[in-house]
């Protein structure tokens, strides 16, 4: 009798140890992918990526689509065209650059019917480009150029935007290097003394991809300032500082001049 009671109670015990188990299909203790490899860390439920939690695959460096604001390559570098300011899609003349936390044009701007050889006539409420190969915009006031980046979604870039963009991630006294190269800017110095169409210079870039900070035209900022010196040669005004990063001089805001333009920041 009692031996009896012994057989029945491991037949028990053995079925109890085989339903506690995992079911059918699951798996019990650490997770396994479908070949028996381990699971990456964080992965759940069977998702792929960056700890995606709801069984699906999280994308994997997808392309940007054209709702998309900031189409930027990387932590720096040329965007294709910067979204409209309505959301409607991107504008295909404003090219810009990030440097930084700073999204910036990659051109002098330049008015929207602007060509190689005539800085054109529209107005601010006709937005405005950052594009290569046409006459910048000058003879425009500051509130002309506040509201033709407002247009598109950007400001009038300020005092320390301006200088950090052209001092770049290298912190370079000139956009392209520490010392002023004579011939490489359209600048005070050693330029044609003519405005030349945006980027026609091809070194005169940052290595983030800014054209044409130093020389061709001033640009505006949205203070009481205007940088980079431009094409003329001004008595006051012929040291190579003028045409780096800390070019720096007083700038009447309502006063249109022809050597004066602007750039957009945001």
């Amino acid at each position: 009798m009692g031996r009896s009671w012994v057989v029945l109670g491991l037949a028990l015990a053995v079925g109890c140890s085989e339903g506690d188990g995992p079911a059918p299909g699951q798996q019990g203790g650490d997770a396994t992918a479908a070949d028996g490899a381990l699971a990456p860390d964080g992965a759940q439920d069977g998702a792929a990526g960056d700890g995606a939690l709801d069984g699906t695959a999280a994308p994997v460096d997808a392309a940007p689509t054209d709702a998309a604001t900031d189409a930027t390559l990387g932590d720096d570098g040329a965007v294709d065209a910067a979204a409209a300011p309505d959301g409607g899609g991107p504008s295909p003349c404003v090219q810009t650059v990030r440097v930084g936390e700073v999204e910036v044009f990659a051109y002098e701007a330049s008015r929207v019917d602007a060509t190689e050889a005539s800085q054109g006539a529209a107005t601010a409420a006709d937005g405005v480009c950052s594009r290569a190969g046409v006459i910048p915009w000058t003879e425009v006031t500051q509130a002309e150029a506040r509201a033709a980046c407002a247009a598109v979604g950007f400001h009038l870039c300020g005092d320390r935007e301006w200088a950090g963009v052209c001092q770049g991630n290298r912190g370079w006294a000139y956009p392209y290097g520490q010392a002023h190269r004579g011939g490489v800017c359209n600048d005070h110095v050693s330029g044609s003394a003519a405005v030349e169409p945006t980027g026609a210079r091809a070194g005169c870039v940052t290595p983030e991809g800014v054209h044409d900070l130093a020389g061709n035209v001033w640009e505006m900022s949205d203070g009481e300032s205007r940088w980079g010196a431009s094409y003329l040669l001004n008595a006051g005004f012929r040291e190579p500082y003028y045409a780096g990063c800390g070019g720096e001089i007083f700038h009447l805001g309502e006063t249109p001049f022809p050597d004066v333009g602007f750039r957009c920041c945001r």
